[in-house]
């Protein structure tokens, strides 16, 4: 628990500044690495509860705060935390369909999370509870696990389900995942950080008319069009050294027949970026 008590602004004195509420932002910095990280977003909420960053040890972690008033004007605090070291031996699976090994979690499709858990001889889980944060960047945002149409199986069991479309298709970001489990030999802690797969950008796709074959329907021959469709330009957004997008980009055509509203494949997914295809016929 991070709280800033009794912060005023001597501006608001009638010397017309500071009209606006003071603005507060949280970090920590990794005793390790020595990096900061903001854990929250400026806001005019004065304290927060997070999930601590877990230590195999009993380690001093420092706390940041950042005040601002109205008119941009910043003051920085520490604060030392002593965190108790955490038993090691749990861990965090990301669960997916057999044969697919992503890196990156798309926000449309449900999210699959199982706790692993090493247990000594004769030891017992008493409890699990989990914690999401999603940060795009900019802002933070900690999913609301305890609601059911966030997680249908709640925060407290052993795999912890994310319900896809609470983040829109297209959003970059990452998700932080804590797990603590309480154990009868003490608690066990883990993260993992799961980025968001941002959909390929920054193509055109084309199709024009490319000649007449001769197609023969049982008896009956006629000319019909060939159609050649192209996409160009396209690329994947995550190729940006941060590990995802690893492999070439997949793509598929498909018409939309004009009288019935249906959607026909007409090529499976492949790395090939254009193709020629016998057009439907229309009287």
């Amino acid at each position: 628990l991070l709280v800033a008590d009794g912060w005023v602004d001597p501006d608001t004195d009638g010397s017309g500044g500071g009209a606006g509420p003071l603005l507060y932002q949280f970090a920590y910095i990794d005793p390790v690495t020595g990096n900061m990280t903001f854990v929250s977003s400026k806001s005019t909420t004065s304290q927060m509860t997070f999930t601590a960053p877990s230590f195999a040890v009993d380690t001093n972690v420092t706390f940041v705060l950042v005040v601002e008033d109205a008119d941009g004007a910043q003051v920085t605090l520490t604060v030392t935390v002593l965190i108790p070291g955490a038993v090691q031996g749990a861990g965090i699976r990301w669960l997916q369909p057999e044969g697919r090994t992503a890196t990156r979690w798309n926000p449309s499709e449900t999210l699959w999370l199982e706790a692993l858990v090493d247990l000594e001889a004769g030891a017992d889980v008493l409890s699990y509870l989990w914690s999401v944060t999603f940060w795009n960047g900019t802002h933070s945002l900690e999913l609301l696990l305890d609601d059911l149409s966030v997680a249908p199986s709640g925060d407290a069991n052993s795999t912890l389900q994310i319900r896809g479309g609470l983040i829109e298709d297209g959003a970059s970001g990452q998700l932080t995942i804590h797990l603590k489990v309480q154990t009868t030999d003490g608690l066990r802690t883990a993260t993992t950080i799961i980025a968001l797969n941002v959909p390929p950008s920054g193509g055109s796709f084309s199709g024009s008319v490319g000649g007449m074959v001769t197609v023969v329907q049982g008896d009956i021959a006629r000319n019909v069009s060939t159609v050649l469709l192209v996409a160009d330009g396209w690329v994947d957004p995550d190729t940006d050294g941060s590990g995802g997008g690893a492999g070439p980009l997949l793509y598929q055509f498909a018409y939309i027949d004009p009288v019935t509203g249906n959607m026909t494949f007409v090529s499976s997914k492949s790395t090939t970026s254009q193709m020629t295809f016998t057009a439907p016929s229309f009287a």
